[in-house]
């Protein structure tokens, strides 16, 4: 089954949960992953709020983004590339991921935000944030509390 890494709101088990579940899909399995070589930044502009910003991943040497596995059946992925509104918001791809279940790098697909749709200018909400923070239980501390110290816009 394909492995989905998520880095932004959908590290929240409820919202990632309750999004599938919309057209009958569940996610079977869920664990830690971590990407090296990326970061996470906050800027995927939202097309609803100007000054919002969404989650993404960009390529930094050095850096390591955390996130969670998820497995989810090729028909789940379709519905989550309507829910990212692929092609025109983010690009689904495949990127190499540390995968502490099974303790080995995988490939796995995760979101990157199309350039058109960057903004250096825009930041998180609190309430956007907490959905990250729903990850926390797969999360290590040091992690947790750098999303609780993020600037946000509200």
């Amino acid at each position: 089954m394909p492995l989905y890494f998520a880095y932004g709101s959908n590290m929240d088990a409820a919202r990632l949960t309750e999004r599938l579940a919309r057209e009958g899909h569940t996610l079977a399995c869920r664990r830690r992953g971590t990407a090296a070589g990326y970061r996470l930044v906050f800027n995927k502009r939202s097309s609803l709020e100007a000054h919002v910003g969404y989650a993404n991943i960009e390529v930094c040497p050095g850096a390591v983004v955390e996130g969670t596995l998820n497995e989810i059946d090729e028909t789940g992925l379709a519905l989550l590339d309507r829910i990212e509104l692929v092609p025109v918001h983010y690009e689904r791809t495949t990127i190499s991921v540390f995968d502490w279940g099974c303790r080995q790098p995988i490939d796995a697909f995760a979101y990157l935000a199309q350039p058109a749709m960057l903004d250096a200018g825009v930041k998180p909400t609190r309430d956007y944030v907490a959905h990250l923070l729903g990850g926390a239980d797969l999360l290590p501390e040091a992690y947790v509390r750098s999303l609780l110290n993020l600037d946000c816009s509200r």
